[in-house]
């Protein structure tokens, strides 16, 4: 089993993140800041190009009201565990149990470290230079799963599946309404 981290394991620190931030500036939307992310820092950010320091400077440099110390306060409190994160436990036991993400591994760390003994492989884009849904991070998953036979790879981006599904991967939808919890009991347990 795969799993992505963000939307699945972890909660998304978008849209109430941006949300928040935007409270610090006059004039600005979050779907303004947001977009200006996606196009100057996003790419740099989760393959690990810049430190994630760039991230809390670049919005304090965009938004001159929030210091970087203050970003990072305000992105750390919008990272929690979601339900998937109770069932890792039980899941391993059935299955090699991998993650993978885009995302910083700093910012995760802290939240997958009580779970990490229920984890085979993990791999951040920000670790590997590449982000899904290049193909050459998802074969960077391949060469570390251990076991032949069927793989399930769960997302909360239907547009991550194409490459997985190129490898003869399975896919699920983490839906928001957490069904696909469920889904995965009923194939592991």
């Amino acid at each position: 089993m795969i799993f992505d981290v963000a939307g699945v394991l972890i909660s998304n620190f978008s849209p109430q993140f941006w949300d928040e931030i935007v409270t610090y500036a006059e004039e600005r939307s979050a779907t303004e800041l947001r977009r200006q992310f996606k196009s100057e820092l996003r790419q740099d950010l989760w393959s690990g190009a810049v430190p994630d320091t760039a991230f809390f400077t670049w919005i304090s440099a965009q938004i001159p009201a929030v210091h970087a110390q203050e970003v990072e306060r305000i992105l750390y409190s919008h990272l929690a565990p979601l339900p998937a994160m109770e069932r890792l436990s039980r899941w391993s036991q059935s299955a090699d149990l991998h993650l993978f993400t885009n995302h910083r591994i700093e910012w995760i760390t802290p939240l997958l470290d009580p779970v990490q003994r229920y984890i085979t492989s993990m791999t951040v884009s920000s670790e590997t230079g590449y982000c899904k849904p290049d193909q050459r991070i998802f074969l960077s998953v391949q060469e570390k799963l251990l076991r032949s036979g069927s793989i399930l790879y769960v997302d909360d981006q239907q547009k991550n599946f194409a490459p997985a599904v190129a490898l003869g991967w399975r896919t699920l939808l983490a839906d928001e309404t957490g069904n696909w919890l469920a889904r995965v009991d009923e194939l592991l347990l």
